[in-house]
């Protein structure tokens, strides 16, 4: 999804086949039109294959990194987290669908891991419809690497405050309660 005043999807086209970039198509028109009545081609968008450098600088405009379903990101789950752009996944049964996740986890961002489909949809749309609150995932994911390096130099209470902000209510609590343990005489916690 990318910066706009309505969401809009963009794809890659295939870069060998264009009629799987054509199939693809189909089925994104019979679905707009079918669950939502909406013509497709009013909410995505189409690019070519990109040069690396081109392609991030594509990326960096993004709200939000919708990891594929089927096959999961590898470079552009990279993209995304060196922008700081929330990337949604989907708990994948085999290997090659759970790169993201993996990376994910190894930063400690579980929260846009998904283990349906509904899932999935919800954390999208309730990563878009926030995209004010970009700064704020950012804020996080800077918390979450200093906790990786020095977990000791990380205010607990200040990290749930932000995810308090996000609504990640869960994640706040075991925050202020972390914080308290560290600090029982903490006045805020």
């Amino acid at each position: 999804m990318v910066s706009a005043s309505k969401p809009y999807f963009v794809f890659i086209e295939h870069h060998i086949s264009g009629q799987v970039t054509e199939v693809f198509r189909q089925r994104l028109s019979r679905a707009f039109e079918e669950e939502f009545e909406l013509n497709y081609q009013d909410y995505c968008i189409f690019l070519p294959q990109m040069e690396s450098t081109v392609f991030a600088g594509t990326a960096a405009i993004a709200d939000v990194f919708l990891d594929s379903i089927a096959w999961s990101g590898g470079n552009t789950t990279l993209e995304a987290i060196a922008h700081n752009i929330p990337v949604v996944t989907f708990l994948g049964d085999l290997m090659h669908r759970r790169h993201t996740m993996a990376m994910l986890k190894m930063m400690s961002i579980e929260e846009t891991i998904a283990a349906s489909k509904e899932e999935y949809v919800q954390i999208a749309v309730r990563r878009f419809t926030r995209k004010s609150a970009r700064y704020l995932y950012m804020a996080v994911a800077d918390y979450r690497q200093v906790m990786v390096i020095q977990p000791d130099l990380v205010d607990r209470y200040n990290l749930g405050v932000v995810l308090q902000q996000l609504g990640e209510f869960k994640e706040a609590i075991a925050c202020y309660q972390t914080a308290l343990e560290l600090n029982p005489q903490h006045q805020q916690a």
